[in-house]
C-alpha cells in the first residue's frame, strides 16, 4: 500500500528532534534558507566547481608533431588536483581531467557559446568545425562531445529548447590537434523555426555510467579552439548519414559462400554495458531534415521520408517480406526485388 504523510503535526511521545517535522514555511523569511532543525533545510551537496576555463597554449603539454597551438584554448582542468604522471610518457606537471571525487562524482561540464542570430542568412544546410586535441584513449572513458538548442526570440514566450546532439561521442589517442576533414553537419540538430541556436562543447566521464575505470589515466583532453559555424545557401531536406549505421559486409555463419548472412551495422548497439558481449544493430540509420520549411507528413501523421530498397544479385527473388507494411514486393524490369518503406504502388519510372 501507499503511505501518506502530512508535514503538519509533530510526532506524540517521540524525543524531540525524531517526530515529523512542524511545516513552518510559511512562517520563514521568504529569502532564508537557514531553519530550525526541526523544519525543512537547504543542503547542497559538494561539487566539482567550474573546471572550464581558458589557458595559453604554452602552458599546456602539447605532443602533435606538426602542430602547436600556441592562442587561448579552452580546457577543462581548472583547480584540479589530478596530473598526468600516468601518461606514456610522464607528465607530472601537467593537470588534468580530474577523477572521481568524494561524492561519487563525475565530470560532466560544458562550454556554451553565445546565442548565434541565424535570420542574417538563408539555407537549410549547417555545419560545424573546430579544433579539438585528442588524448582521448578508450580505456580511460572521458569522450568530448557537441550539442545544438535552438530558440524562436518571436515566440509569445521565447524559451530555449532541449539540447540535441547525434548520439555519438568522440574519442582518439593521437594525441594531435584535430580538424574535422568535413565539418560536422548539425542541421538535424537545429528545430524548425528557430531564429537563434546555440553550441555546447562537452566533456564527459563515462565512468559515471559503471565503465571499468580502476587503471583509467585521465589526460588534460579534450581541448578547444577556433570553433566555425557555417549556414549554407541550399535548400530543401538534409541527409545525415553515418557508416557505422549502415549495413555491412559479412560472411555466412556456416562458413560457406551460399549460407546466409546477417544484415548488420558496424555500431553495438549494446556499448553502453562493457560486461556484455558485442550486440551489432540490425537497421540502417538515415536522419532526415529541412530546419527551413519542415518535413511534409503523411496521412498517419508520420514524416514523409522514404526509403527505397532493392536487393540484387543470384538471391534477388528472396528479399525478406518484413520490408513492406501492407503489399508483396514489386519486381522490377530487371528482376530485381524492391520496395518503398512505408510501401507505396510501385513508381512509374522510379528506382530500377
Amino acid at each position: 500500500g501507499k503511505a501518506k504523510h502530512e508535514l503538519v503535526q509533530p510526532a506524540k511521545d517521540l524525543p524531540e528532534g525524531l517526530g515529523w517535522a512542524l511545516e513552518r514555511l510559511s512562517r520563514q523569511a521568504c529569502s532564508s534558507s537557514d531553519h530550525d532543525g526541526n523544519d525543512w533545510v537547504s543542503v547542497t551537496a559538494p561539487g566539482y566547481g567550474e573546471l572550464a576555463a581558458l589557458f595559453h597554449g604554452f602552458t599546456l603539454v602539447q605532443e602533435d608533431p606538426c602542430f602547436t597551438n600556441l592562442s587561448c584554448v579552452w580546457a577543462f582542468i581548472n583547480g584540479s588536483t589530478s596530473d598526468y604522471g600516468c601518461g606514456t610518457p610522464s607528465f607530472p606537471e601537467q593537470a588534468t581531467v580530474p577523477y572521481e571525487n568524494a561524492h561519487s562524482q563525475y565530470v560532466d561540464q560544458q562550454i556554451w557559446s553565445p546565442w548565434l542570430d541565424i535570420t542574417t542568412s538563408s539555407g537549410t544546410v549547417f555545419e560545424m568545425n573546430y579544433l579539438n586535441y585528442w588524448d582521448l584513449k578508450i580505456p580511460n572513458w572521458v569522450f568530448s562531445d557537441y550539442r545544438v538548442r535552438s530558440i524562436d526570440s518571436t515566440a509569445a514566450i521565447p524559451c530555449p529548447g532541449i539540447w540535441r546532439e547525434d548520439g555519438f561521442v568522440n574519442y582518439g589517442d593521437e594525441k594531435i590537434w584535430h580538424f574535422w576533414d568535413q565539418p560536422r553537419p548539425v542541421g538535424l540538430l537545429v528545430e524548425d523555426g528557430a531564429t537563434h541556436i546555440q553550441i555546447s562543447l562537452d566533456v564527459v566521464d563515462y565512468c559515471q555510467y559503471g565503465f571499468p575505470c580502476a587503471n583509467s589515466c585521465h589526460s588534460h583532453a579534450p581541448i578547444y579552439d577556433d570553433v566555425t559555424v557555417y549556414r549554407v545557401s541550399a535548400a530543401g531536406p538534409q541527409f545525415y548519414i553515418r557508416d557505422i549505421d549502415q549495413f555491412q559486409d559479412n560472411f555466412p555463419d556456416d562458413g560457406t559462400i551460399t549460407g546466409t548472412a546477417r544484415a548488420d551495422i558496424a555500431l553495438d548497439v549494446n556499448w553502453s554495458d562493457p560486461s556484455s558481449a558485442i550486440v551489432p544493430g540490425d537497421k540502417a540509420v538515415v536522419q532526415v531534415s529541412d530546419p527551413e520549411a519542415g518535413l511534409d507528413t503523411e496521412g498517419n501523421g508520420r514524416a514523409s521520408v522514404f526509403v527505397y530498397v532493392s536487393v540484387d544479385g543470384p538471391n534477388s527473388g528472396t528479399a525478406a517480406a518484413t520490408l513492406t507494411e501492407d503489399a508483396a514486393l514489386s519486381l522490377s524490369a530487371r528482376g530485381r526485388r524492391r520496395c518503398r518503406r512505408p510501401y507505396v504502388a510501385p513508381v512509374p519510372g522510379g528506382l530500377d
